[in-house]
């Protein structure tokens, strides 16, 4: 990440990952009990990476870097253009964004919002994507994402469940930059926690959240409308989500 940083003249701080087993005390409370025992059910590796969110969205609600942040995964790899695409981002967002996704690939329908630059969108997601790889954290974001309690899920996963922090999310469509397709630590380290996926991603309160929060954020039309092209695409096979622009979307 230093060489992709330094190819497209970007200033950064670079931050080593944190031990899944050997958890530092700031973050220690979002996994274990007051006794210092972990108890949530997510793997080493994924303690590890959440852990290491963690430790950088503390230190962006502490107004370490100003409004707002990049942060990426060691795994990513810049357009050309990625510098100057930033400001033009950040200009467009509206205010009180929370989280701006760079990176998620998605199958669903998404809507534009605003236009932002050499054929990019800024938009909002019908169905969230699984993604922590790269993304822009207001402070007020980061301080929404360190509400207390021990975490269960995995951190892309907990992106997908803005509302469950009360976060404005939105994505930048295509995405933006790519990630290598190697292996992960987290792979490396065990994967993906069973018990995670026994006791499912979504409970009953998600699922009932998620569709209301969908109209909140997209409007009841758009969300019909974004439902009906996902299930068409599904049956469809179809591997690339329709962008819905609705009338009078600002230039």
């Amino acid at each position: 990440m230093t060489t992709e940083f330094l190819r497209v003249g970007l200033d950064f701080d670079r931050f080593s990952a944190v031990d899944g087993i050997d958890l530092p005390g700031s973050v220690r409370p979002f996994f274990c009990d007051a006794s210092g025992q972990v108890i949530s059910p997510l793997s080493v590796g994924e303690i590890g990476c959440y852990a290491s969110h963690l430790a950088v969205w503390q230190r962006i609600a502490a107004g370490e870097y100003g409004s707002a942040a990049l942060v990426c995964e060691d795994d990513m790899r810049f357009p050309d253009a990625f510098a100057s695409f930033l400001p033009a981002l950040l200009a467009r967002a509206p205010s009180g964004w929370d989280l701006i996704r760079l990176s998620p690939r998605t199958k669903h329908a998404v809507v534009c919002v605003r236009e932002i630059a050499d054929g990019y969108s800024l938009v909002r997601y019908s169905r969230q994507p699984a993604s922590a790889a790269a993304y822009l954290l207001s402070l007020d974001g980061a301080r929404k994402l360190l509400a207390p309690g021990v975490r269960i899920r995995p951190v892309d996963q907990d992106f997908r469940r803005p509302w469950a922090f009360g976060l404005e999310s939105f994505g930048v469509w295509p995405p933006m930059p790519e990630g290598h397709r190697s292996r992960s630590t987290i792979d490396a380290m065990g994967g993906r926690i069973r018990r995670v996926r026994r006791w499912g991603r979504w409970s009953v309160r998600d699922a009932v959240l998620r569709p209301v929060h969908g109209v909140r954020v997209l409007g009841l039309r758009q969300w019909c409308r974004c439902a009906a092209w996902n299930l068409i695409g599904r049956k469809l096979g179809r591997a690339s989500p329709q962008a819905i622009r609705p009338a009078g979307l600002s230039p």
